[in-house]
């Protein structure tokens, strides 16, 4: 693999090299110096906050882009830290260069070429490779003269956390992928893959496989179908058992689509097998799938959504377990024409599993509801209900839980201020053996004045356990920012209290002050030419791209098919924008008179029965916008997806970010920091960003 990395990597800068003499050239980046205290008192079991004291570090971004003609350019990225926290990296008091990323294009040579070497995302399908790789990528388009475009893909790199402790002879990929589309018959690739690791021996896996899809035109409805074939073959672990095995994965979809888009339906295939592996792979192995997804928008905007699933896991086994999954949602204007300011989502499932022998039998019912809706003089009614019971016929595990969320939001324009306030109450209760209880009073606020902005959120939450001690938390997070040309000052202070009924209570403290400073004025990439970016035309009737800076509102076409609630200075409508994912989503639109200041995506890791964990959730998320946007221009990313997910994004220890240049801004996904700790994926198109690096970048004012 090594000859093949020193291989690639010479090549590409063979590419890139002789550019770096030609003018002009765009600098852009951002360095960030931040301070912190951190002070626990009581038991230190119950702080969120592992190490006490000072500590500081300084990160930079810097990102260096030319373009020599409108079909060459190249452009380079790195990202680095010098550390002195024990909450930023495991070195201290050294300078950690953490990403970088030379990139260069000759889109009119003799045979076109794309070529990259250091951080990349390595993309060939879910079931072969989706992976972040640090190496060499490389892809020629060669003109083969057969009225087809054709795209030949190298890529050689490693899986590791960091350069400096990198070592390229431990989880190793080499792959190729053959693109080939043709105007009448569709794309389709030949995708082949190979991994090795280092587990007290070598531990190799190749993976070769083909996928397509075609598209055709019947009876006024478009159709789609794609299909992925995979053969595994390699070793799993060091036992036995585990060595030269071999399996195969298969994926087959049929999508229809109406005209103007009112209904839209899928069906969907896929089996694993058992000894089905991948190291890079985004798929669930022994498990096989069959579903079936509708949807259909009403004249007034209500649309509908239904699905039914079969999974079927432990498949190759003697004891296959079989989860059947029934379930409908309705978004929009929930009460008709008469309500039309009432907007909303109507969500639930009916969920039955069981396995061949006999020994689970459970079944499942769940139930979501969330509606916005007017109030009295400038204030927005929120409320959401949840219910979910398992009933299990066999087991012990039967549980019933219920939960009431009550809220408003208030729009606050005084004096130059602008910004809302939203109080709230959360009532919970789960029944198991023993019976909890949660009453959660929670506060949130934002407002910004000329270049000043500060946002808080504070919740007081008693937790009746039942079975274990009596506990009362309370929570506050507070973020200043103060922008002045190209820096930005920031405070940050959050305080958790704990205070267990006959135990020691336990407190937590941070206290952040940072100077960021921007080497681009605009905060964002300087245009260039629009063939160098994604040009901003939406590929479906219903896509962010139609809600860019500075566009009138009263000029959307798509407007009035949706409803929308007006929650402070934004527009909120629980809407989907991706129809292949069954996660909750809501487009929100800030306005700012009538016209677009920048509009959002949320997507939830709601538990909607699909039996996928929050990395193959956000991977799939990925993969679809990918498919949508293309390849994204920049990723940055920091951390391993485990258990832990939330603590690691409160912690800024977990970051994914990727983003797309287009004509019209910059589109961002990722997984923000949240003053009110939820977790949720988020893709944001604005004008401009602040640095990849600072992670509170979520629309706080939307919870």
């Amino acid at each position: 693999m090594n000859r093949a990395l020193t291989s690639l990597s010479l090549l590409t800068l063979s590419l890139i090299a002789p550019t770096v003499l030609a003018t002009p050239l765009t600098v852009q980046g951002s360095n960030t110096l931040r301070l912190e205290y951190y002070d626990n008192s009581g038991n230190p079991a119950g702080s969120p906050f592992a190490f006490e004291g000072g500590q500081a570090y300084d990160e930079f971004t810097l990102n260096l882009r030319q373009r020599l003609s409108p079909y060459r350019n190249w452009q380079a990225q790195s990202s680095g830290v010098f550390n002195a926290s024990e909450y930023r990296a495991q070195r201290r008091n050294e300078l950690l260069i953490e990403r970088w990323n030379i990139k260069g294009e000759c889109g009119d040579c003799f045979i076109p070429v794309r070529a990259e070497v250091g951080d990349y995302q390595a993309f060939f399908s879910l079931g072969t490779l989706q992976r972040s790789l640090k190496g060499v990528q490389f892809e020629v388009q060669p003109n083969l003269h057969d009225n087809r475009d054709h795209s030949i893909q190298l890529i050689a790199g490693a899986n590791t956390r960091s350069w400096r402790e990198a070592d390229f002879n431990d989880d190793q990929t080499v792959g190729a992928s053959w693109l080939i589309a043709d105007k009448q018959l569709g794309r389709f690739s030949l995708n082949f893959s190979q991994n090795q690791r280092n587990i007290d021996g070598s531990l190799k896996q190749r993976t070769i496989g083909l996928a397509g899809k075609t598209e055709w035109q019947m009876l006024n409805r478009k159709f789609s179908l794609e299909t992925e074939s995979n053969y595994f073959t390699g070793d799993l672990n060091n036992n036995a058992s585990g060595l030269d095995r071999d399996d195969y994965g298969v994926f087959l979809q049929l999508s229809s689509k109406q005209k103007r888009a009112k209904g839209n339906y899928r069906v969907r295939f896929e089996r694993y097998g058992e000894d089905y592996r991948p190291n890079g792979a985004i798929v669930s192995n022994n498990r096989r799938s069959i579903e079936a997804h509708g949807s259909w928008r009403f004249d007034s905007g209500l649309r509908g959504r239904g699905r039914l699933q079969h999974f079927r896991d432990a498949l190759e086994s003697d004891n296959p377990f079989d989860t059947r999954t029934l379930g409908a949602s309705l978004s929009g204007n929930l009460l008709g024409k008469n309500f039309k300011r009432v907007n909303g989502s109507l969500s639930g499932f009916l969920q039955l599993s069981d396995n061949a022998n006999n020994s689970v039998d459970r079944q499942t019912a769940s139930l979501n509801t969330n509606i916005n809706f007017p109030l009295i003089s400038a204030w927005t009614g929120t409320s959401g209900f949840s219910y979910n019971k398992i009933d299990d016929s066999i087991g012990a595990g039967d549980r019933e839980s219920l939960n009431l969320r009550l809220g408003a939001i208030h729009r606050i324009a005084w004096s130059g201020l602008n910004g809302q306030i939203s109080p709230s109450i959360n009532l919970r209760k789960i029944t198991t053996t023993s019976t909890s209880r949660d009453t959660s009073f929670g506060l949130a606020a934002s407002v910004s004045k000329g270049n000043h902005n500060v946002s808080m959120n504070t919740r007081y939450n008693q937790n009746r356990p039942g079975v274990a001690a009596d506990t009362d938390i309370a929570n506050l997070s507070v973020n200043y920012r103060y922008r002045q040309k190209r820096s930005t000052y920031g405070i940050e202070f959050s305080q958790d209290n704990r205070d267990p009924v006959n135990e020691e209570s336990s407190s937590g403290m941070r206290l952040a002050l940072f100077w960021s400073y921007n080497f681009d004025k605009t905060f964002r990439t300087k245009s260039l030419s629009a063939s160098e970016h994604l040009i901003a035309s939406p590929s479906s009737n219903l896509d962010i791209l139609i809600f860019s800076h500075g566009q009138q509102l009263s000029k959307i076409n798509v407007l009035p098919q949706l409803s929308f609630s007006q929650l402070g200075n934004f527009m909120v409508s629980e809407t989907v924008l991706l129809n292949e994912s069954d996660q909750r989503q809501r487009l929100v639109i800030r306005q700012v008179g009538d016209e677009v200041d920048f509009s959002v995506l949320i997507i939830d890791f709601d538990d909607v029965g699909n039996l996928d964990s929050a990395a193959q959730i956000f991977e799939q998320t990925r993969r679809l916008l990918v498919n949508r946007y293309g390849a994204a221009d920049t990723f940055f990313e920091r951390g391993e997806f485990d258990a832990n997910l939330a603590a690691q994004v409160n912690s800024d220890t977990f970051i994914r970010i990727m983003q797309w240049n287009t004509d019209k801004g910059i589109l961002r996904f990722g997984i923000p920091r949240r003053l009110d700790g939820q977790v949720r994926m988020e893709l944001h198109y604005a004008e401009r960003f602040r640095a990849t690096t600072d992670t509170l970048w979520s629309v706080e004012e939307i919870q």
